[in-house]
């Protein structure tokens, strides 16, 4: 998607009163935007998927906007304890929450895992504090150099 098509995102969802379900590859730059114009106009909307690095802002608009959200999914994304625990305490509705192969938090966290025990479904397969490589991509790595 162009920066052009990016921006006008926020605008059209003003005009898609039943919008339930919002899936987009990557996080856009005006994402707060997003979730604010979702708020004021799409009454019935209850699941957001994304992917991207998700800041402090983005966690605190999703939960000042959104905060009912039953299902969200940031699958493959940077992903903080910091904001995730800022979406866990906010967004007390969720049902779903898939952070399957999200960067910046351990997944096997014992303070995480109390705070989501009220979720029915946690997904953090693969969730880990920092990208690992492995000596294979090294070695491409140092192949294509």
């Amino acid at each position: 998607m162009s920066r052009t098509e990016e921006v006008q995102i926020p605008q059209l969802v003003r005009r898609w009163n039943d919008l339930e379900r919002l899936e987009m590859e990557s996080k856009p730059a005006n994402f707060v935007d997003l979730v604010k114009n979702i708020s004021l106009s799409c009454r019935k909307f209850c699941w957001l998927m994304v992917s991207g690095s998700v800041r402090g802002e983005d966690a605190l608009a999703i939960v000042r906007y959104l905060p009912k959200l039953k299902k969200l999914e940031l699958k493959n994304s940077y992903l903080a304890k910091k904001e995730l625990m800022t979406l866990v305490n906010g967004c007390r509705e969720l049902e779903i929450l898939n952070l399957k192969d999200c960067v910046g938090f351990d997944g096997e966290d014992e303070e995480i895992n109390g705070k989501v025990s009220h979720i029915k479904e946690f997904r953090k397969e693969g969730c880990r504090l920092y990208y690992e490589y492995d000596e294979y991509e090294f070695c491409l790595y140092d192949y294509v150099l």
